[in-house]
């Protein structure tokens, strides 16, 4: 067996470790949906810890990926163009590796985009209900000598009227 075959063949199962990580990601998401739904900030905080933890890993397999390509001086090229190279080495299942990782990427993005609208959606909610509270309550007005002068509030009705 020639290097550029165990090579290709060692991209393969960082392949294959990059779909399993996207894979605990999607499903920390999804946790992480349900939490948002039902405002338990601590499970949020754990869920979003666990993300950064699993996402470091991500890292180092993307690390590893590039090295292996820059091994066999693929540096630039996309997965793709490595599936008839694996498949003139002897490399079985890249491309279905390959189709299994951009599955998981189109996943996890759908998840987060969710995410992210939960996210937003409260968020406009608060402001919207913030607004309402700040409507209710009139605001304090000074006079020229720096006390609260009641008399020149907007929407003050005088007692004599």
């Amino acid at each position: 067996m020639s290097t550029r075959h165990d090579t290709l063949a060692t991209l393969l199962k960082t392949l294959i470790a990059e779909e399993e990580v996207l894979g605990r990601l999607v499903a920390l998401a999804i946790e992480e949906q349900h939490a948002l739904m039902t405002s338990d900030h601590q499970a949020i905080e754990r869920i979003s810890a666990s993300m950064h933890t699993v996402a470091d890993g991500m890292d180092d397999l993307e690390r590893e990926r590039e090295a292996l390509m820059s091994a066999i001086d693929a540096t630039g090229a996309t997965l793709a163009d490595l599936v008839p190279l694996a498949q003139e080495q002897g490399v079985g299942g890249f491309d279905a590796a390959r189709a299994a990782l951009l599955l998981r990427v189109d996943e996890l993005k759908e998840a987060q985009e969710r995410n992210a609208r939960l996210i937003l959606g409260a968020v406009r909610l608060q402001e919207r209900w913030m607004n309402v509270i700040a409507g209710l309550v009139p605001a304090s007005t000074y006079g020229s000598g720096g006390r609260q002068d009641p008399g020149h509030r907007r929407g003050f009705v005088s007692k004599s009227a």
